[in-house]
């Protein structure tokens, strides 16, 4: 296929497929490196009515700008959503964890590839009693302690808090009830204590305080807790913060705390852990019984390496484009700019090089054979040719003339073409006019 049927064909032979190889390319590499955001996620909560379960759903209406469908699932607690994160099979891409609970966890596979968006919120260690003035870990030997399900952060807090005081869990009458369930045979005076991690707004902790003859208990000596378990540290509770009512606490107390993380998969879409960070500011970036307004989320002291998106998003806000636009809109948008437009341009360049290239050759071509003719004219001036040259100047016109006839030259081109045809006419009739045939 010569350069002039080439040239005469532009739009199906170069900018036809030109742009076709640009549009298939665009979409391979979109959908390589740049793959649309999923449309739906599932987070791992916590039990029934717990906190955890209230932050999913709030989670779930927040993303709904964004139009990803949340489906919150419940869960015995942060063990059991970290085995359903690294689980692939599970389909669980982000999930609330307690701080801690991975702390010297030494199954790798528990924990690899998971990312913190943030910490989103204070939980307090709450020691709720009904032997009044306890302040102790010691003094619940031999009695009825409820610490939460198995696979429970409230479950492996205690236990890591028994282990450091000596004592064993068979030197206590051990409860795995949920919170609702030991709340309740707390009030009923069938557990002497429960220990757990909850928030004092959670329904059950709240009605507890609320009710004669618990109390909330303050540790002695939490400091050295703290040492051996690094992940734990002291809030303050002003007396009668938590229930002013019943004068709850009655005195200014210290309590242990942990905090609470959203945690995903590494694997999970950037867009989509941009967008659960921007929704971690707008849902706890208030105050709380337990801290200041403005201190959560945050990515201090995680448990798992924490979001690239995460970090940029806590640092700069939500991108504006991902503010503005449907997750899907905003990826096609990022597509566009990203790859579209370096495709649409080097496309064009190639739409605008080919031709002109192509143009070129012809345009060689023909000064080509002028240059030929020329060379021929000069020789027959200058020279008395003899036979053997004669012979070779009537093959390389006939070589010429063939080459020109052949030629499909572009309209643009049909002038040159006419004075070409003319000319190679022109010198056949001059050496035969002077030699003969």
């Amino acid at each position: 296929m010569n350069s002039a049927h080439l040239y005469r064909n532009q739009w199906p032979l170069i900018h036809g497929p030109i742009w076709v190889a640009a549009l298939l390319l665009f979409l391979f590499l979109a959908n390589r490196w740049m793959p649309m955001p999923p449309q739906s996620i599932t987070i791992s909560t916590g039990p029934l009515g717990g906190m955890y379960q209230q932050y999913g759903l709030k989670y779930a209406q927040a993303l709904k700008t964004h139009d990803i469908d949340v489906r919150v699932v419940e869960s015995a607690g942060t063990g059991q959503n970290l085995q359903r994160l690294s689980d692939p099979k599970a389909d669980v891409q982000a999930a609330f964890v307690q701080g801690g609970y991975a702390y010297g966890e030494s199954s790798a596979a528990l924990t690899e590839n998971l990312e913190t968006i943030a910490q989103i919120d204070v939980e307090p260690v709450m020691l709720l009693t009904r032997i009044k003035d306890l302040d102790s870990l010691q003094a619940l030997r031999g009695m009825r302690v409820a610490i939460g399900p198995v696979g429970s952060g409230s479950r492996m807090v205690a236990l890591r808090m028994l282990e450091q005081v000596r004592l064993d869990p068979k030197d206590l009458i051990l409860s795995n009830t949920s919170l609702q369930e030991s709340a309740s045979a707390l009030r009923d005076g069938k557990l002497d204590a429960m220990i757990f991690v909850a928030p004092p707004s959670a329904p059950a902790i709240r009605t507890l305080l609320q009710s004669p003859g618990i109390h909330l208990a303050a540790l002695r000596r939490s400091s050295a807790l703290i040492e051996r378990m690094p992940y734990l540290d002291t809030r303050f509770i002003s007396a009668g913060s938590l229930n002013a009512a019943a004068n709850q606490p009655p005195q200014d107390l210290y309590v242990l705390s942990t905090v609470a993380s959203l945690v995903v998969r590494g694997d999970l879409h950037p867009m989509v852990k941009r967008v659960l960070t921007d929704a971690a500011l707008e849902l706890h970036s208030g105050n709380g019984v337990l801290h200041r307004a403005g201190e959560f989320p945050h990515l201090k002291r995680v448990d798992f390496p924490s979001s690239p998106q995460a970090r940029d998003v806590l640092r700069n806000g939500l991108p504006w484009i991902e503010s503005t636009l449907s997750l899907q809109w905003a990826q096609w948008a990022y597509r566009l700019l990203l790859i579209g437009l370096p495709l649409a341009l080097v496309a064009l360049m190639l739409s605008r090089v080919m031709p002109a290239y192509l143009r070129w050759l012809m345009e060689s071509n023909i000064n080509r054979w002028y240059g030929e003719l020329k060379y021929i004219e000069n020789d027959l001036k200058s020279s008395q040719p003899g036979g053997l040259e004669i012979a070779r100047f009537r093959t390389r016109l006939r070589v010429i003339e063939t080459n020109v006839t052949r030629f499909e030259a572009p309209r643009s081109f049909m002038q040159r073409m006419y004075v070409l045809k003319h000319h190679v006419q022109f010198v056949k009739n001059q050496l035969t006019s002077s030699y003969g045939r």
